[in-house]
């Protein structure tokens, strides 16, 4: 399953036939470094805006790409087309918007110790669309003997994303079926994934 997606079919770029040359190509050899270029561009811009030199972790460029990324297909996640296609625009702008307005802070990382918790109040306002997105590095699971769409539990640490309405509603992630790939995402506890997103169409003010 693909975590996110990118153009790949009638690119246009750059071509080794003159200095100057141009040509429409197609392939995921197109789609790949569009990503790669965009992610580096994101660690520039933050770095920019933070005033800082400390790289992003590999899990919070990942989160970003993720949460920005525009969804395609069935709502949420899905086996062809992962969390979406890649949306830099919107990446930079979560950057650029990281501390603006309410003061809190858009984008976190945190160390969080075998078996404990933490806790982030959000802002959710004017019933616009909350979403929410924890991703995480997690150790190398067990190896499994080669065969096609493993369906195999491989996760080491399963973490466990929840958003609390005021009202003390508990919002779960996204889910997909691996028994099921053609089947649209559902909510419920994820044991399966080292990314967990909720999203709350028309969240309860507060």
């Amino acid at each position: 399953t693909p975590d996110v997606v990118a153009p790949g079919v009638n690119v246009f770029t750059t071509s080794n036939a003159t200095d100057s040359a141009y040509s429409t190509v197609s392939g995921t050899s197109f789609s790949a470094p569009t990503v790669a270029g965009s992610l580096n561009l994101l660690q520039q811009l933050y770095c920019d805006v933070r005033g800082t030199n400390r790289a992003l972790l590999a899990s919070t460029l990942k989160g970003m790409a993720i949460h920005t990324a525009d969804d395609c297909g069935t709502a949420g996640p899905d086996y062809s087309y992962g969390w979406g296609l890649m949306n830099t625009l919107a990446a930079a702008q979560l950057i650029t918007n990281h501390l603006a307005g309410d003061g809190r802070a858009h984008i976190k990382e945190v160390a969080l110790p075998n078996g404990e918790s933490i806790v982030f109040p959000i802002l959710a306002t004017n019933n616009q669309p909350l979403k929410v997105t924890v991703v995480w590095t997690d150790p190398p699971g067990p190896v499994m003997a080669s065969s096609v769409d493993p369906t195999n539990l491989v996760l080491v640490n399963d973490l466990d994303l929840r958003v609390i309405s005021p009202s003390g509603t508990t919002n779960f992630p996204w889910v997909l079926n691996p028994a099921s790939p053609s089947s649209t995402a559902s909510t419920g506890d994820n044991i399966r994934d080292n990314v967990e997103q909720v999203n709350i169409a028309v969240p309860t003010n507060g």
